[in-house]
């Protein structure tokens, strides 16, 4: 068979998979340009799970009539003009390649002005340049993306379930409206919406999100790190000059932590050109980064470390944790049935408020109408609602739940519906500790603590038996 040279329209597709696999990745590179622009609000719009339609729009600096006309083409690019340049990178997007590719393998739109009067419109398909216009639009720049690989639609059985791959952008916004907290991001995914409000600092960002943290920080000559450690268990993320990266030996070497680090450095002593995605970086050996960063964490003894989980007994239910903890207690073994003693303890919490309205990230919304006398239950048992015609947003939940999913939400709003008054509440406070139980972390030595300093442990409030206890002697005369 002969060699021969690969059409055009063949490279770009192939070359487009390299930088863009799925929609969260779209959405990455296009915040990456908004934030090189410069721009303080990004607003983000996505239907379904990003094939049909993303759009994203900023007030940045906009870009000029015949810089739209190059903008998808391959290897041009504004972030550099010569090679030296490489090695003192600043901004996101420097290779020219994430509006070629994502114009390659989708119909996309670009609306741009410099100044807010003048503006002009560019139309794509599967990378050519369809049309092009004048159009009045706002300081800034929009750009749409519509059936995202159309054309290569193999690339489409590759995507997961609508659920994972929404799951995937919000996982990509949320690294850039933490690593910018300058900027205001809006946020429409699948009819949902939510606002990032700028914050003042970072701290100020990621407690909004996360709640209380611990911080530490670590100077040298070289580098700079912010080490933030999240009460909650969450996604551990690292940022290499704000940029979101992955890298094995810091994921390692905080691995006892919840975490989200910051690191800064000088650009020339770390190279971002490793990943076609620039997810993966490579420092410099001149800074010494990882045997800093051990030592940083070995002399910072107060640290609070995650809750190992321990498995004292053998006998599991369906979810594979153990249906009963046994512990010894004076001359006694007590057997601790672990679900009975988590609705006990959140019971507890809920009964003498002891808990916190902790922000969600990305809010719920149902179409759905409460009486006044509901949402009065709801926000005194820690949600946090906004009511809209008739819908119905849930941009908080009470911290004694850990996690929960849309179904677990719209049960609990449906036990509300129809009650009449405040004391009604026994299917509402029921659906609160099942998704608190069914999403719980405490390891077995953190339910047995907190179970035994409650009055009377014995018994759950529907005087069902939590532990069953057996005398030390009375087993030893069976041998």
């Amino acid at each position: 068979m002969k060699i021969r040279k690969l059409p055009d329209y063949v490279i770009n597709k192939i070359s487009a998979g390299e930088v863009i696999n799925n929609p969260a990745d779209v959405i990455k590179e296009l915040i990456e340009n908004s934030i090189d622009a410069n721009s303080s609000e990004i607003i983000i719009q996505v239907k379904g799970k990003g094939l049909s339609f993303i759009k994203i729009k900023d007030d940045g600096e906009g870009i000029e009539k015949e810089d739209l006309l190059n903008i998808t083409k391959k290897n041009w690019t504004s972030k550099l003009s010569r090679f030296e340049d490489l090695f003192n990178l600043k901004t996101f997007g420097f290779r020219g390649e994430a509006l070629h590719s994502i114009s390659s393998v989708s119909r996309m739109i670009i609306r741009s002005s410099i100044d807010g009067f003048e503006g002009y419109e560019a139309k794509f398909e599967s990378g050519n340049l369809i049309d092009f216009k004048n159009c009045y639009c706002n300081k800034g720049t929009t750009i749409i993306v519509k059936d995202l690989f159309f054309n290569v639609p193999i690339r489409r059985n590759f995507l997961s379930s609508s659920k994972t791959e929404m799951k995937k952008i919000k996982n990509v916004i949320l690294n850039y409206v933490l690593a910018f907290e300058r900027i205001t991001f809006k946020l429409s995914l699948s009819n949902k919406h939510l606002v990032f409000e700028k914050a003042n600092n970072r701290d100020e960002r990621i407690k909004t999100i996360f709640g209380e943290f611990q911080k530490r920080v670590l100077r040298t000559s070289d580098f700079s790190v912010e080490l933030y450690i999240l009460e909650k268990n969450t996604e551990n993320r690292i940022f290499v000059n704000l940029r979101p990266v992955v890298d094995n030996k810091i994921s390692q070497i905080l691995s006892s932590l919840n975490y989200i680090i910051f690191i800064n450095v000088n650009p020339k002593d770390v190279d971002i050109n490793v990943h076609p995605k620039k997810l993966e970086v490579k420092f410099s050996k001149n800074i010494n980064i990882y045997n800093e960063l051990r030592k940083f964490i070995s002399e910072n003894k107060d640290i609070k470390i995650k809750p190992k989980y321990i498995q004292i007994s053998n006998q599991s239910n369906i979810e594979n944790k153990p249906k009963f903890i046994t512990t010894i207690s004076k001359n006694s073994i007590l057997i601790i049935h672990r679900e009975r003693a988590l609705r006990k303890i959140y019971f507890q919490k809920l009964l003498s408020k002891q808990y916190k309205t902790q922000m969600l990230t990305f809010p719920y919304t149902f179409k759905i109408k409460l009486p006044d006398e509901s949402l009065k239950i709801l926000k005194v048992y820690g949600f946090s609602v906004m009511v809209k015609e008739n819908e119905i947003i849930i941009n908080g939940i009470p911290d004694i739940i850990e996690s929960l999913n849309y179904e677990d939400m719209e049960l609990i709003l449906k036990s509300l519906d129809n009650k009449k008054h405040i004391f009604e509440v026994e299917a509402f406070l029921n659906g609160i500790l099942n998704v608190a139980v069914k999403y719980s972390k405490l390891s077995d030595d953190e339910i047995i603590l907190k179970l035994l300093s409650l009055k009377n442990p014995n018994f759950d409030h529907n005087n069902r038996r939590i532990i069953y206890e057996i005398d030390l002697n009375e087993i030893e005369n069976k041998f």
